[in-house]
C-alpha cells in the first residue's frame, strides 16, 4: 500500500511542476520516470521485510547524482544574478519565477494520473509483476494531455501489444541462439 501511494503521489508531483508552465512537462516527467524506476529495480528480488534498509542502502548513491545538478544549477542561478539584487533576495525568487510557458491546467489530469498510476501500481503489487515499472509508466503516460491524444495513446499501445508482442516473439524465435549472434546484437 505505500508503493502505491507513493507512486500515485509522486505522479501528481509531476503532473504539479507543470502547473508552474508547459515548458516545466519534460521535467515532471522525467523526475518521475528514473524515480518509478529506481524503486521497482532496486526493490526486485527483495524481501518486503528488507525493503526500507535497501532504500537506506541506496540514498547515499541517490544523493551523491543530485549533488552535480544542484552544482551546476546554483552555478547557473548564481551567474543570473543582478548586482542590484542580494544574494537571498537572489535565490528566494527560485520559486517565483513565471516565464516558463502557459500555465497549463492541472487538477484534472492530477486526478486522472493518480488513479491511473494508482491502479497500475496495485494491481503490479497485488499480481507481482515483473518488470511492473513499465505498466506504471505506461498508465501514467496514457492519461498525460488531452482526452482525444489519451486515447490515440491507449489504442497505439493496445495495437503494440497485440501487433508488436507477437512479431517481436516471432523475430526473436528466427534468430540464432548462439553466442556470435548475441554478441553481434549487444
Amino acid at each position: 500500500p505505500l508503493f502505491v501511494v507513493a507512486t500515485a503521489l509522486m505522479a501528481m508531483g509531476s503532473i504539479l511542476v507543470t502547473a508552474r508552465g508547459s515548458e516545466l512537462r519534460s521535467l515532471g516527467s522525467y523526475t518521475f520516470i528514473p524515480v518509478l524506476y529506481l524503486a521497482c529495480e532496486s526493490a526486485e528480488g527483495v524481501r518486503q521485510s528488507a525493503l526500507i534498509h535497501r532504500g537506506f542502502e541506496l540514498l547515499p548513491f541517490v544523493l551523491t547524482a543530485f549533488l552535480p545538478v544542484l552544482l551546476i544549477s546554483s552555478i547557473n542561478h548564481y551567474r543570473e544574478r543582478r548586482p542590484e539584487v542580494s544574494y537571498l533576495a537572489h535565490y528566494a525568487k527560485w520559486s517565483k519565477r513565471s516565464e516558463r510557458g502557459d500555465r497549463v491546467p492541472y487538477v484534472e489530469a492530477m486526478i486522472a494520473i493518480a488513479l491511473a498510476v494508482g491502479l497500475a501500481a496495485a494491481l503490479v503489487e497485488w499480481r507481482h509483476i515483473e518488470r511492473g515499472q513499465w505498466m506504471i509508466w505506461s498508465a501514467a503516460s496514457v492519461v498525460t494531455g488531452s482526452a482525444a491524444s489519451a486515447r490515440v495513446k491507449f489504442r497505439n499501445r493496445i495495437a503494440g501489444a497485440i501487433v508488436g508482442v507477437p512479431a517481436g516473439i516471432f523475430v526473436g524465435l528466427l534468430v540464432p541462439h548462439d553466442y556470435f549472434v548475441r554478441d553481434l546484437v549487444i
